[in-house]
């Protein structure tokens, strides 16, 4: 899918809320295809994709962080304790790790 469809597609379902391309990132969740949207409000969506016979997405995670989001990224936590994936959040004065 490409930004445009998805923008199309993100501006019907949350119309209120706005993203670019440092806001999309793509990555596995156990074995997963996986989709993280930001946006500049704050919010931060987590999405499972599942291909089947029909393309299924499932919203596995929000959270409005209520600071403006730069952008995310699907990285590897730096804890080695923690060996699941996390989506790391930029914001203007921090980082942060969202362990799923």
């Amino acid at each position: 899918m490409s930004l445009f469809k998805l923008k199309s597609l993100w501006n019907k379902t949350f119309p209120n809320e706005e993203f670019d391309e440092k806001h999309l990132a793509f990555g596995n969740i156990n074995k997963q295809p996986s989709i993280a949207l930001a946006n500049f409000q704050g919010i931060l969506h987590v999405f499972l994709i599942s291909a089947k016979s029909t393309l299924e997405v499932r919203n596995i995670y929000q959270n409005n962080f209520e600071n403006p989001i730069i952008a995310v990224e699907f990285v590897t936590h730096p804890d080695d304790r923690v060996r699941s994936k996390a989506v790391g959040v930029l914001f203007f004065r921090k980082f942060t790790f969202v362990t799923l």
